[in-house]
């Protein structure tokens, strides 16, 4: 190993393909609540837009064009009611699109509106609701699509007959599918052992013939030491015709409110969890997430992710996704710049592993801002929601970010923060492979550092060159193992990668 002065860690934010803006949408509207994406279309969502009463709601459309991001039409329901809450979640299929109307506030079940475009707009196609028969369901809170069915969940349903009778929101899940003509009701979903307050229908997937409902609050109650919130989810699969229960899981080291189940994603023989409440680095509601893989018909516990900066990271899991052989899970909290008030955290399978990716986040947040709180992914293409307090007029409140999340020259460090006398291990991927590669650190922070002979100019003040030249293995990967000295406590250190005509991300932090 190599001695080296300085080092800690942080990954630097990215910049977006688009930022979607809108100028109609009122000043408390949650533009950016939620979001969707497929294809060359983009929905932001601001479920509590006032239009003739508050907390109606309305989503926002946008097209991908030659030219970029338009915005094409503003989408209300047909029968709009105060409370609403219209856009709260939002699916895009194709050309068909759900969104859900859940009304927590309001006197009825929720709903779900679903859009089809026609060609020239997006019309209402139908508008779907259930309950099990007090009607403040919240029916639309979760929602998911696959091909022709649309899994809702109703985490506030009440179920008859379970303990204390009155609100127990034990939770329910509805399936619809459409039969060629129309939106049919095709199964009401509840669990097997469901129990007040559960919230079952906190978060729902549908992956073709299997189906996942998490319910967040699920607990064991019984015996003398109770565990309360810490989750879980039902995986359902379609047998006859019937969507039958086959598994019930929970995280292997389930704990109170860890609200495993609040939100969940699924792709194939693979599932991400969300599990946004659990303890870690020594604080409640650090999160954490879980992957479950399916083998020999039965999904099992493959392994739990994490922010890797302890202690600065926030409801890690409160909105997950997964599309091809990538993860993305949001959190509150820090990104690997220091840049406070929400990040996406990526991991990519590498054919035998899960490698996590910088985190990304937007320059310049507020403490209102909330980066993140909800998000989507399609292939490469990631949006995800903020809630911008601080947009110059005429601009409304709120913007939905686009990310490029396909494979990048990106530096990592591991673990984060560092300590002194600690191994610090760098590692570049996506680089040029068997070419040269360099590390550079900075103590001035971010700034210019021209380097002609490569091409490029770092985004470090000052920067100097840190250890020595590594040759890059055949998929462009270059490994740097380094020592934090005992002086180096309390220094703050931004690092960068290199190699000619490309620098990576820069990472910063103090050493602890």
């Amino acid at each position: 190993m190599s001695l080296i002065l300085l080092l800690s860690l942080g990954l630097a934010a990215q910049d977006p393909l688009a930022v979607l803006t809108v100028d109609s949408a009122s000043p408390y509207s949650n533009y950016g609540e939620s979001v969707a994406i497929d294809g060359s279309w983009a929905m932001v969502g601001a479920p509590d837009d006032y239009l003739t009463a508050n907390y109606m709601g309305s989503v926002y459309v946008f097209e991908k064009t030659a030219q970029g991001w338009i915005e094409r039409q503003k989408l209300t329901a047909s029968n709009p009611q105060g409370f609403d809450t219209f856009g709260h979640t939002i699916e895009i299929h194709g050309e068909v699109a759900a969104i859900g109307a859940p009304g927590p506030l309001g006197i009825g079940p929720g709903s779900v509106y679903v859009f089809r475009y026609d060609g020239q707009s997006w019309q209402e196609e139908a508008v779907l609701s259930q309950t099990t028969g007090w009607g403040d369901d919240w029916f639309g809170y979760s929602l998911d699509m696959d091909a022709d069915r649309i899994l809702v969940g109703s985490m506030w349903s009440r179920q008859p007959g379970l303990n204390f009778g009155g609100p127990n929101h034990a939770g329910a899940a509805w399936v619809f599918h459409w039969n060629g003509n129309q939106w049919v009701f095709e199964q009401e979903l509840g669990a097997s052992d469901m129990a007040g307050g559960d919230l079952f229908g906190s978060g729902v997937a549908l992956n073709g013939d299997t189906l996942m409902v998490g319910a967040r609050e699920e607990g064991d109650e019984s015996g003398t030491n109770p565990i309360y919130g810490m989750g879980a989810v039902y995986v359902f699969e379609r047998v006859g015709g019937t969507w039958v229960e086959q598994q019930k899981l929970r995280a292997s080291d389930f704990s109170d409110f860890a609200w495993f189940g609040f939100d969940v994603a699924a792709q194939g023989d693979w599932m991400v969890v969300g599990s946004p409440g659990k303890t870690g680095g020594g604080w409640h509601g650090a999160g954490v997430s879980y992957l479950f893989r399916k083998t020999a018909g039965q999904w099992n516990e493959y392994l739990k992710i994490e922010s890797a900066m302890d202690g600065t990271t926030g409801n890690f899991g409160r909105s997950v996704d997964m599309d091809g052989n990538l993860v993305v899970v949001a959190a509150d909290g820090k990104d690997y710049l220091g840049n406070s008030y929400g990040a996406v955290f990526p991991f990519r399978w590498n054919g035998s592993g899960w490698d996590e990716e910088p985190a990304i986040a937007p320059l310049g947040l507020g403490p209102w801002d909330l980066f993140a709180r909800n998000l989507d992914l399609d292939g490469q293409d990631l949006i995800a929601g903020a809630y911008l307090e601080n947009l110059p007029p005429p601009l409304s409140p709120g913007a939905g970010f686009l990310y490029d999340v396909s494979p990048q020259f990106h530096l990592m460090l591991n673990p984060l923060p560092l300590d002194v006398q600690e191994d610090a291990k760098f590692i570049l991927r996506h680089g040029i492979p068997q070419a040269p590669a360099w590390l550079a650190y900075s103590l001035q922070g971010l700034g210019t550092t021209p380097v002609p002979p490569l091409g490029v100019s770092l985004d470090l003040a000052n920067a100097q060159a840190l250890d020595v030249m590594k040759i890059t293995d055949a998929q462009g990967g270059a490994h740097w193992d380094l020592v934090v000295p005992a002086n180096a406590v309390g220094a703050s250190v931004w690092f960068q990668g290199l190699q000619n005509g490309q620098v990576s991300n820069p990472i910063y932090s103090e050493i602890r």
